[in-house]
């Protein structure tokens, strides 16, 4: 980590933990800028079903990385990298905080601690997805998760088979001749934080009250209009294009080709959803010892002003070389955010 490397702020977590609206809030406190660090926040067009934040919340707050990309295109680990870290140095220039939220925690992870090199050929998975075209989307996803079982079962052990994007991207690594993406990453664990990061951490203490916001959530979906904006991406966007692979997309997919009612496809999105939270769950509860990023915080439960001045003597903290690399906070706020 440089000495004159920006502080930042990381908000991150299981899915419907809270994370946007956090990040809405210490923004205003802290004349911040969001850098959004969610896979499927990046495409164009796929806005409720990603929970990507309002017209109304991203002219109140400037944010980055959001609806970058066209469908059709592959966003990596990488390239999530190379532009965060632009849209981080040029906030910082400004003299506002950059606080960087989502909860795809490779995008997380790389960004803090370096990105594992890989050397991949994409020529062997172009050719591979195009012979998938003729199939549905969940036999596309099983046949890409069988294939990887053979060519890397590490990374296909760790994998649900159901975990359309990490999949996807193991088997681009293993096709394209650059090994196990699990076996990099094994070796990429001990790397020096590139950034001073205070990473804020929600874990909401009770699953079961997770998996209730998550019904909630998938329901508010449906009520804004998930199903019409899934209708009106079809018209112009391949089905087995990236983001279409995320949960809820798929399965709304599926309902407009008439493989489920959308009673059917309410209860699977909101099942897919709540195991996805799960894995999500354990994996940031791991990932601080892992990672070796000290936990200074792991409360039963965490008023947010006492988080707010948490963070305010983060943030001036002087010299921050006096405590380098990344520290995380494990929050389960009570009260109003």
């Amino acid at each position: 980590m440089s000495e004159t490397s920006p502080s930042i702020i990381i908000v991150t977590g299981p899915t419907a933990s809270g994370k946007s609206r956090l990040a809405l809030q210490l923004a205003r406190e802290f004349c911040g800028e969001i850098v959004n660090a969610d896979s499927v926040q990046v495409y164009r067009g796929f806005d409720i079903g990603s929970a990507k934040s309002t017209s109304a919340e991203q002219s109140e707050i400037p944010h980055h990385l959001l609806s970058i990309k066209n469908p059709e295109e592959i966003f990596s680990a990488g390239e999530f990298v190379r532009l965060s870290e632009r849209a981080i140095t040029e906030i910082a220039s400004r003299g506002r905080v950059p606080i960087v939220s989502g909860g795809t925690g490779l995008y997380i992870r790389s960004l803090v601690q370096g990105l594992a090199p890989i050397t991949v050929d994409e020529t062997a998975s172009v050719t591979f997805e195009s012979s998938l075209s003729e199939l549905s989307l969940e036999d596309a996803q099983r046949e890409r998760y069988r294939v990887l079982t053979e060519l890397d079962p590490l990374s296909a052990g760790r994998l649900a088979p159901g975990d359309t994007s990490r999949v996807s991207r193991a088997l681009r690594v293993a096709l394209g001749g650059g090994g196990s993406i699990a076996a990099h990453h094994d070796a990429h664990q001990l790397g020096e934080s590139r950034y001073r990061a205070l990473v804020i951490l929600l874990l909401p203490k009770d699953r079961e009250e997770l998996y209730q916001m998550i019904n909630r959530r998938v329901l508010q979906m449906i009520e804004d209009g998930f199903e019409q904006e899934c209708r009106d991406l079809l018209r112009s966007v391949p089905p087995q294009s990236p983001p279409f692979r995320a949960i809820g997309y798929r399965e709304m997919v599926r309902m407009i080709n008439g493989g489920a009612s959308l009673e059917e496809t309410i209860s699977n999105i909101q099942q897919s959803t709540r195991n996805f939270a799960k894995r999500q769950y354990t994996w940031w509860r791991n990932q601080p010892e892992r990672l070796h990023w000290p936990i200074i915080k792991d409360e039963e439960q965490t008023e947010f002003q006492t988080l707010l001045e948490d963070i305010n003597s983060f943030l001036v903290d002087s010299p921050p070389t006096l405590i380098p690399g990344s520290r995380v906070g494990i929050f389960r706020l009570g009260g109003a955010v």
